[in-house]
């Protein structure tokens, strides 16, 4: 008899991968390959163990389970010889999220800015205004919200999940920093906030939108297509 069984790390976040196998396998060597297929370059013993963190001993546990989890240290490198161009691959998988919402930011800020300017709050304190929306908003949102997505979403999700999900954690993140800077220019009297409040709330739904389209972008098929013709 064989069979197709998905695989992954135990008590480690990182990717799942589809295994097939036979009665005939020994489970030291299923062990072994899905270990390689998951990207762990080690000599050491593994373990496979079902969810409850049971060891599986031989190949015909396998048929009452969909899911096998792999035990390894956790000191272990969970990287493989791999060619330059899969380390370019991983590399690029972890910094796109980084880079869209540094890229989205700062585009999003400098409009906001120029905005203000020409309506609200004209030139006035106008260094420090471009240190708050082009420096500190820019970097800051960029890097919270670059490594909140790959901790919560890179390698965990893909596809719609992964799209709803960039979406409400955008919105949650994003919006607070709204508020917050809300907070901050209603004090200051900056960019129209005492006299215009309307001009920060009305950015809510706009970051749930946002947060939606990066997710498109960041984790289907065509949206990887596009970045990697923007050279992201």
């Amino acid at each position: 008899m064989s069979g197709t069984i998905t695989a992954s790390f135990s008590g480690i976040p990182g990717p799942s991968v589809q295994i097939e196998y036979t009665d005939s396998d020994k489970i030291e060597h299923l062990s072994r390959q899905v270990a390689a297929r998951l990207g762990i370059a080690s000599n050491h013993p593994f373990i496979l163990e079902d969810k409850a963190g049971n060891a599986i001993d031989h190949t015909q546990q396998l048929a009452t389970l969909r899911d096998v989890y792999l035990v390894v240290n956790k000191e272990i490198i969970l990287v493989s010889e791999d060619s330059p161009a899969q380390v370019i691959k991983r590399r690029n998988l972890y910094l796109r999220p980084f880079l869209l919402y540094t890229f989205m930011s700062g585009a999003i800020e400098l409009v906001l800015f120029i905005l203000s300017i020409i309506f609200f709050s004209g030139l006035h304190d106008i260094h420090i205004k471009f240190a708050w929306t082009m420096i500190f908003c820019t970097i800051g949102m960029g890097s919270t919200m670059g490594s909140l997505t790959n901790y919560f979403i890179t390698d965990r999700f893909t596809g719609k999940r992964a799209i709803w999900i960039s979406a409400f954690l955008s919105s949650g993140v994003l919006s607070a920093c709204n508020f917050l800077c809300f907070i901050l220019a209603n004090h200051f009297d900056y960019f129209g906030a005492v006299d215009h409040p309307w001009y920060f709330h009305i950015r809510y739904p706009l970051i749930f939108i946002g947060g939606y389209q990066n997710g498109k972008l960041l984790y289907t098929e065509e949206g990887f297509r596009k970045l990697t013709k923007l050279g992201i």
